[in-house]
């Protein structure tokens, strides 16, 4: 998910559960995940997602697996995310995993923004208790999952117009 300001998710921000468990798309009542997908679809915000099928004979990431697959995808992601970003000053932070180092995120990140003239300002891992943001993009991936996962397009439809580049490799 791509904001100029973080500060324009708030509206989205505002409709998360707030009852102790930490928010989720898997674990939200499908009523909430509604609400915050509409506050989303109002946010001046712009949704870029890579869907791979690493069975597909023929894609790019047919073969690689685990922490390679992630580097990978995050590489093209973040290429993608970058490109529409040039000249622009750039912080990006994705959710603490154990999938990538911080030192390999950064360096994937330092290498897309300068090929894409960006100015990386800030680079981290945080837990979505840590930043709005984080769990917004978890209701938006959740989302997109299930739509790849299942052929129900019932909840992307609610944020198809934020949606600027997808694709499936």
């Amino acid at each position: 998910t791509v904001v100029r300001r973080a500060n324009r998710l708030r509206p989205a921000y505002a409709k998360v559960p707030k009852d102790g468990m930490e928010p989720k798309f898997y674990n939200s009542k499908p009523e909430a995940v509604r609400e915050i997908l509409a506050a989303i679809a109002g946010c001046d915000v712009r949704i870029i997602h890579v869907t791979v099928d690493k069975y597909a004979y023929g894609s790019r990431f047919y073969g690689i697996y685990g922490n390679d697959l992630y580097r990978r995808v995050l590489d093209s992601l973040l290429f993608e995310v970058t490109s529409l970003l040039r000249g622009s000053d750039v912080d990006i932070s994705i959710d603490r995993s154990r999938f990538i180092s911080l030192d390999e995120f950064k360096s994937i990140s330092e290498r897309n923004c300068s090929m894409n003239g960006c100015n990386l300002t800030r680079c981290e891992k945080r837990s979505s208790d840590q930043s709005p943001c984080i769990q917004i993009a978890d209701y938006v991936a959740g989302t997109i999952y299930r739509s790849f996962r299942d052929g129900d397009d019932t909840l992307i439809q609610i944020i198809s117009e934020k949606i600027v580049v997808a694709r499936t490799d």
